[in-house]
């Protein structure tokens, strides 16, 4: 009777522990300019899976392994899913759609070029920059050192044609709790949609979206922003900042890393031309 008794919280020990595991989970929240709370948000890390969790029920999954991006809207009870094979889809898509914007624009006098270029973007979003240079982005390590929320952080100053569009004051990986595992599935997220959005050039690029900031800020700079303010023009005020509130290590349950039950799977429509 012991014996069966000792079989039987094994067998619930390991039921349990395949449903939760320890993962690390970051918590930060954004204010605007006047220093108002506008959001808070939560990234989760466990192995090779990372979640970022917004507003409501929305939430970004990434499976870093199988170099999954999945989009849950909670609103609408459904989520999308791309992968390199989606991507390679979408690329082709907008690579002969490049191609036949280059040629129009071509064969149109100069002074025609803008109003072809506004056209073209009322079509598709980034369809009107063709033609245009990518702008000349930049991150600069100052070397001015700064505690901030108990971690001594870097400055780095991040700029696009010379004008300053964000300032990231940075931690070290390893001062983190879960550092070594959140650093590896953050490079592994940004290094996939750097990727996407290769394949699909100027669709989604936006130098003042701290999401496209911090992605090509990741080679430049060893660490997290602890604090992250964005500029916008020649001002020096910052217009939003994002802080890291507080990181902690607890167990997480797999439910935090999947569509949830009754979701309904979106497919990826690819645009006509």
């Amino acid at each position: 009777m012991e014996n069966l008794k000792l079989w039987s919280l094994l067998i619930v020990s390991v039921i349990v522990s395949s449903n939760l595991f320890a993962g690390t989970v970051v918590r930060t929240q954004e204010s605007n300019a006047a220093g108002q709370v506008v959001s808070e948000n939560e990234i989760l890390s466990k192995d090779y899976l990372l979640a970022v969790n917004a507003r409501g029920e929305d939430r970004v999954i990434f499976n870093a392994r199988e170099q999954v991006f999945t989009v849950v809207i909670g609103s609408q009870r459904s989520y999308l899913e791309i992968g390199e094979e989606q991507i390679a889809q979408f690329g082709e898509v907008m690579a002969n759609a490049q191609r036949q914007i280059d040629q129009a624009l071509q064969a149109v006098p100069a002074n025609q070029r803008e109003r072809m270029r506004q056209m073209m973007a009322s079509r598709m979003p980034g369809l009107g920059d063709a033609g245009k240079p990518a702008p000349e982005f930049k991150v600069e390590a100052t070397g001015e050192s700064r505690e901030i929320s108990g971690y001594t952080t870097q400055q780095y100053i991040v700029s696009a044609d010379g004008q300053r569009v964000s300032e990231l004051w940075v931690a070290p990986w390893n001062s983190l709790e879960g550092g070594a595992t959140l650093k590896d599935n953050i490079e592994s997220m940004a290094g996939f949609m750097q990727g996407m959005l290769d394949m699909m050039p100027n669709m989604g690029m936006d130098l003042g979206s701290g999401q496209d900031i911090w992605m090509r800020a990741l080679d430049s700079i060893d660490g997290f922003p602890v604090e992250s303010l964005y500029f916008e023009g020649r001002g020096n005020r910052p217009v939003r900042t994002i802080t890291l509130t507080a990181i902690e290590s607890r167990e997480l349950g797999s439910e935090l890393f999947s569509v949830p039950e009754g979701y309904r799977r979106q497919e990826m429509e690819l645009p006509r031309f």
